[in-house]
């Protein structure tokens, strides 16, 4: 589980930015916080983070994809630079390294694992572990190298050989696993267990929704009926294999795993599976279908791309969601990160799904949902706790700044009520987080003449 994450110098974020999945002391929906009983300390399950349009949102959220991106992978050769995104608006920072942290849990563990980079190496890079009155230090590394090496690590096999064969512009923990040692996978593992989600991702696997039992082939129909959305169901119908070109490349890999499929999505977004036919040696295309009923009762299919903005945007999500609860139920942990949950989807629907999602959660439960939104009806205090609401900011040098609704003063020193109503305080601009508009017309601005 994630109990902190701070970047600086990544896109719009200058100085250090924290973001804390830790609770507060405060009571409220505290049956599904998860305790670290060696820290005694609860777990949020859930944060929104709200702000203006550029204020930083969507530049968190791309520094987690590039952090994972590169504890899981790194760059394919030695001479590769690193694609960072320093802060822009002081060229000074360009120099200067774009740093990350994350404190997190593992089997009851916590540890600190923290890497900053310049645009060619790595220049620092750390893993500790972290008990209720010391930190160990497992490994350290500046630019000249390894620093400090200990258990569980010094024993394994080779590691100093490859830590000390790492090339500069990749990390050491992605070495590690790249040739073969294990004793820091659970890093890996943990970043691994991240999912994201940006505004304009598909599913990947969207094929399951039309596949015989799974998950989504028994449910999706049923949530998205639940929801109005009028499908009540999804079939495969053969299309001629021509309709949509197959790469060579992806005729041959499938020849060689006769067993799998591979999802495709045409311009208009309408959804195939394309496959080997062992038999007859060759692809078969399928197209993915929505069903409906007409007045008469009977079905009638429509192409995906048929389907409303929002009704796609919810079979994205469906996924995530299922999964989520999926691993609740298994006592697997993981993490879901979702930039503009909002996107194309009604305030009221987008509601009632995080609501009924939250009610599905208890103590034991050990998944996370991190999500970006502008959706005010959510800022409600009988679905969220103030801990789970954060606002993103920025400042008069264009530095974001991220803090919680848990924190917020008012003139007088108060914090907000546990029974306030927040919906018309937030609108209103007192927790901050929204646009700062002018007070005069907005196209008087303009070189354009007005017509009366």
């Amino acid at each position: 589980m994630l109990l902190y994450f701070s970047v600086s110098n990544w896109g719009m974020i200058r100085d250090e930015l924290n973001f804390s999945m830790v609770a507060e002391r405060e009571q409220a929906h505290s049956r599904r916080l998860y305790l670290l009983s060696k820290f005694k300390r609860r777990v949020l399950p859930v944060a929104a983070i709200y702000g203006a349009n550029a204020s930083g949102k969507s530049t968190l959220v791309e520094a987690l994809i590039f952090a994972r991106s590169f504890v899981l992978a790194g760059p394919r050769s030695r001479t590769d630079g690193i694609a960072r995104n320093f802060y822009c608006l002081d060229k000074t920072y360009q120099n200067k390294p774009s740093a990350f942290s994350f404190v997190f849990e593992v089997d009851e563990d916590v540890y600190e694992y923290q890497f900053s980079v310049n645009d060619e190496k790595v220049v620092a890079e750390g893993l500790k572990q972290i008990s209720s009155n010391d930190e160990k230090v497992i490994f350290s590394r500046n630019e000249n190298g390894l620093v400090e090496m200990n258990e569980p690590l010094k024993s394994s096999t080779n590691a100093k050989a490859y830590i000390e064969g790492c090339s500069s512009n990749k990390l050491y923990v992605t070495n590690l696993i790249n040739q073969g040692n294990t004793a820091l996978g659970f890093v890996n593992q943990w970043f691994e267990n991240i999912r994201i989600l940006t505004p304009n991702d598909i599913f990947g696997a969207f094929n399951y929704y039309a596949s015989e039992n799974t998950p989504l082939s028994r449910t999706g129909g049923q949530f998205l009926d639940c929801l109005k959305t009028g499908i009540c169901g999804f079939v495969r119908e053969e299309v001629p294999a021509e309709q949509f070109p197959i790469r060579e490349e992806m005729k041959l890999w499938l020849r060689g795993n006769p067993q799998q499929e591979i999802p495709l999505m045409s311009p208009n977004r309408d959804m195939f599976v394309v496959r080997w036919d062992i038999f007859n040696q060759k692809v078969r295309l399928f197209q993915i279908k929505t069903m409906h009923k007409s007045q008469d009762g009977q079905g009638v299919s429509f192409n995906v791309g048929q389907e409303s903005d929002g009704t796609r945007r919810l079979m994205d999500l469906l996924p995530m969601f299922m999964g989520l609860i999926e691993n609740n139920r298994s006592g697997q942990s993981c993490i879901c990160v979702i930039d503009e949950i909002d996107r194309s989807l009604h305030p009221l629907l987008l509601k009632r799904v995080l609501s009924d999602y939250l009610d599905t959660l208890n103590a034991r439960c050990r998944t996370q949902l991190v999500f970006t939104t502008h959706n005010a009806e959510l800022i409600d205090q009988s679905i969220f706790r103030r801990d789970e609401i954060n606002f993103l900011e920025r400042n008069n040098q264009g530095a974001a700044a991220l803090y919680r609704l848990s924190d917020y003063r008012d003139e007088k020193g108060k914090a907000v009520r546990f029974d306030a109503l927040l919906q018309k305080r937030y609108m209103r601009g007192d927790f901050g987080g929204i646009p700062d508009l002018p007070m005069v017309n907005i196209f008087d601005s303009m070189d354009v003449e007005r017509t009366h």
